[in-house]
This record gives C-alpha cells, sequence and structure tokens, in this order.
C-alpha cells in the first residue's frame, strides 16, 4: 500500500483556483499549469464533474489504458486533508483548505451553539433525529443580524436513516 500525501499546489483546492484565475479572479493557492491551459480561451462554460472517491489507482487498476476516462486524464491530482467528500468538495467550492473554511466532515460541533451541525443540510443533528422520530417540525435557531432566533423548518422525511 502506497501512502499519498496531500499536494497543496496539484489538488482538488487547486482546481478551483485555475478557475477563478481564468476569470481574473483573484487566486490564493497554487493554479494547475494543465488546467490553466485549457481555460485560456476563456470557455462561456466550465463543468466539473466530480466522481467523489475515484482515484487514478482505482482507475489503473480496473480499466484499461485505451478506456475514455484513462485517455482523457491530463494530469494526476491528489484530495486534500482530511480526505473526506465534505472536506474536498468544499475545499473545490470555497477556493480554501478545510483548515481555513473549517468543513472537515458530515457533522461538526460547535462549542459556543451546543449544536452538532450536518454540514451539507446546515442542521442541527439531534433536531433532524427528533424530526424523523415524531414526524413532527421543531423550531431551530438560526443566526440572524448577529443573534440566534427560533426559526420552522419544513420537515422532510429522508428516505434513508
Amino acid at each position: 500500500m502506497i501512502i499519498q500525501y496531500p499536494n497543496y499546489e496539484r489538488s482538488i483546492l487547486n482546481i478551483s483556483q485555475s478557475i477563478l484565475k481564468a476569470y481574473g479572479l483573484e487566486v490564493k493557492y497554487a493554479t494547475i499549469q494543465e488546467i490553466d491551459s485549457v481555460l485560456k480561451t476563456k470557455p462561456k462554460h466550465v463543468m466539473f464533474i466530480l466522481l467523489d472517491g475515484l482515484g487514478t489507482n482505482i482507475l489503473e487498476q480496473n480499466l484499461p489504458s485505451s478506456a475514455a476516462l484513462r485517455k482523457q486524464q491530463i494530469t494526476k491530482l491528489t484530495s486534500i486533508f482530511p480526505p473526506t467528500t465534505v472536506a474536498a468538495t468544499t475545499a473545490f467550492l470555497s477556493g480554501q483548505l478545510p483548515r481555513t473554511n473549517g468543513h472537515i466532515s458530515w457533522m461538526q460541533y460547535d462549542k459556543e451553539t451546543d449544536i452538532n451541525t450536518v454540514i451539507f443540510r446546515n442542521e442541527d443533528y439531534c433536531l433532524i433525529k427528533i424530526e424523523r422520530q415524531t414526524k413532527k417540525k421543531i423550531p431551530s435557531l438560526v443566526l440572524k443580524d448577529g443573534i440566534f432566533v427560533l426559526e420552522n423548518r419544513n420537515f422532510t422525511s429522508p428516505s434513508h436513516t
């Protein structure tokens, strides 16, 4: 087994930096030369497809070199640390490292508010569990104008628990 450490000059974070640079916006981290070259044409639209958990090692072990996904690969990149879905996608979307944006896992505890937040839903995990069990709407604390206020949320029962 080979341990691959993040390379913060060639990671998912740096893809967003290349996109920002291509459109004349400020970048804080290195860009990726191969992506910069593609974006020099100033395309009207850029589509980024993230195949979560699909590393180059999986492609190389399971697809022949003639497969489209391998033939179209222009470079190899690393993830960030921690290499979780939340941390990686938020790093790409925000253009910031997880240690800066604070999104490192699915749930995070905030000591100041005593809330376990489900990051992608921006909701209190305890309230979600209670709503699932009782099938009732529960007001939640929402930060508005610097103060926490109670706000009713629409209850949606997810298909999974």
